[in-house]
């Protein structure tokens, strides 16, 4: 079927388009009219994701934050919210509601704040506004102020709510650490007691505080007094070699075993001697300075020969108090020694009992940090979500749109009665055209009679026709 039949048709059943229009411009304008408006109200929270928490000091990761606001939402859409908002607004005594509940029939089975707050839970919608930590919390009524309101009421409620269920969790976690934190303190005096008590029985002191072992540290002390007696012993028994071999007379420099009076002898024969070099270099050998600077060198010579005999005296009792102090100490060292290896195994025990002591003394400790902050987390008042807007009350409907149904209803109704105009073609096949004729019978066009306007044809009936032939094939 062509296209100038198609239009040929629609033009011979425009009456049927025209009805289809119509009555889908009326079922349009009926469903404006019957349909109560739909007003949508909006309140948005900012959820602070960033901010550490101000007792614990914990901070939101961006994976808990997902998770976190996707609970917040769930928690607006709950029954719980729901039912505070009844509540709260205290629906339950408002005629409308309660007449929509005495016609539900669930009013045996159901609350009437149960009833309520399940209806208004299907018109509130939560959802995060992408790319931003924003919720925004949306509400459907027939009037605008009471979207408004009941939106406004939802967010007031989940922010409560969020800060009681902090509050509540903080309270339980304290209430479950009340009685651990006792127990806590019997095991660690418990353990304390023990290992007091192991302590008097076996006269053990603990390392006190800075890791000194008071145990070990005569031990130590007595090592390093024998390490110093044997490098004194060492240095006199160096020194009073070089005394025997006679060169201490000769030196010229204060060694340990020299007296005072001896170290000031060394100290003036070192000036003598320099003056002498001088004067023998400025003066000659005989020059008579030279000569009692001389003298004066064999007198400080004579005088340390003659004190010498009184260190090397002196050097030997140092020597021998020294080999005696040496064999004291290596004696005490031997029995402290012993005496440390003997009581190893109780030391053992004894670090074992300290390592228990002070691993309770941890638990004590985190476990009242952990009831310290359960404490003052049962007393916050305030949460990490914050209102940005409160809900104002819609100026205009979100629906019905009356642009867009009738636009609709408009093309609708020029679908259908095209619809309905090619359905009664189809049932009313009558030939009034050439190419009716042509389609019906699929032949070979032979002539047509065509209808003339001459002024004469109702005189002369068989004048008002011409017939036309088609062109014969060459």
């Amino acid at each position: 079927m062509s296209v100038n039949q198609i239009l040929s048709i629609l033009w011979r059943r425009l009456w049927l388009v025209l009805i289809g229009l119509v009555a889908t411009i009326v079922g349009a304008t009926a469903v404006l009219l019957v349909v109560p408006p739909r007003y949508e109200a909006q309140a948005t929270a900012s959820v602070d994701l960033g901010r550490a928490d101000p007792v614990t000091g914990a901070e939101t990761s961006a994976m808990s934050s997902k998770t976190l606001i996707g609970t917040f939402s769930a928690l607006i859409e709950s029954n719980r919210i729901a039912t505070d908002v009844v509540k709260r607004l205290n629906l339950a005594s408002d005629p409308q509601f309660a007449q929509q509940y005495l016609t539900s029939g669930v009013s045996g089975q159901l609350g009437i704040n149960e009833w309520i707050a399940q209806s208004l839970a299907k018109g509130v919608d939560a959802k995060n506004i992408d790319g931003t930590n924003i919720i925004a919390v949306t509400y459907k009524s027939s009037s605008p102020i009471q979207a408004a309101l009941i939106a406004n009421t939802f967010l007031a409620s989940f922010e409560d709510a969020v800060v009681d269920m902090k509050v509540a969790s903080a309270q339980q976690t304290s209430s479950w650490l009340e009685p651990q934190l006792e127990k806590l303190h019997a095991d660690l005096d418990a353990s304390r007691a023990k290992l007091i008590a192991f302590q008097n029985q076996n006269k053990l002191l603990a390392p006190a505080a800075g890791g000194t072992d008071n145990d070990a540290s005569p031990l130590a002390s007595t090592g390093s007094d024998l390490s110093s007696a044997k490098a004194q012993l060492l240095a006199l028994q160096s020194q009073l070699s070089v005394i025997d071999s006679g060169q201490g007379a000769s030196t010229q420099t204060t060694t340990l075993l020299d007296s005072p009076v001896l170290a000031n002898l060394k100290a003036s024969l070192a000036s003598v001697n320099s003056d002498l070099g001088r004067a023998r270099a400025d003066l000659g050998s005989n020059n008579p300075k030279v000569q009692a600077l001389l003298a004066s060198q064999r007198s400080l010579q004579d005088q340390i020969g003659v004190e010498i005999p009184n260190i090397r005296r002196n050097a030997v009792a140092k020597i021998k108090a020294l080999q005696d102090q040496i064999a004291t100490l290596e004696s005490n060292y031997s029995d402290q020694y012993g005496k440390m290896i003997s009581v190893q195994a109780q030391r053992d025990q004894l670090a074992s009992m300290q390592r228990d002591v002070s691993f309770r003394q941890d638990q004590l400790d985190t476990s009242q940090k952990s009831a310290a902050s359960a404490r003052m987390q049962g007393q916050l008042s305030f949460s990490n979500v914050t209102t940005l807007d409160n809900a104002t009350p819609p100026a205009k409907p979100t629906f019905p749109k009356v642009p867009l149904i009738l636009a609709l209803a408009i093309g609708a109704g020029l679908a259908l009665g095209v619809i309905f105009a090619l359905i009664a073609e189809a049932l009313d096949r009558r030939i009034r055209g050439v190419a009716d004729l042509q389609f019906a019978t699929d032949l070979p066009l032979l002539g047509t009679i065509a209808k003339t306007n001459t002024k004469g044809a109702r005189k002369d009936k068989g004048k008002g026709f011409t017939l036309s032939m088609p062109a014969a094939p060459r």
